[in-house]
């Protein structure tokens, strides 16, 4: 089973392939997950996503997070030019 990690505010957000539908692992040098419909998520993607669970992480003192991208408007997202997300 593969699961996609991506490192957010010293966050961690897993994202289960499970809830990833349409998205098949691409390995290589530079994987990624390719949607069907030609979506791409990599390294540095803005990913719109659905919290399920979140737990504190004593050895590396951060918030793990449990997410789905399954839903309406969820998954990768343009950031329209944009350099980064602004909090």
């Amino acid at each position: 089973m593969v699961s996609q990690s991506c490192k957010i505010l010293s966050t961690f957000v897993n994202l289960n392939v499970r809830k990833m539908p349409n998205h098949n692992y691409v390995s290589g040098e530079k994987p990624f997950f390719l949607c069907d419909d030609h979506a791409r998520i990599e390294n540095e993607v803005a990913v719109r996503f659905m919290v399920f669970a979140v737990r504190w992480n004593d050895d590396r003192r951060n918030f793990d997070v449990l997410a789905s991208i399954t839903g309406d408007s969820l998954g990768p997202i343009s950031l329209n030019g944009l350099d980064g997300l602004e909090l």
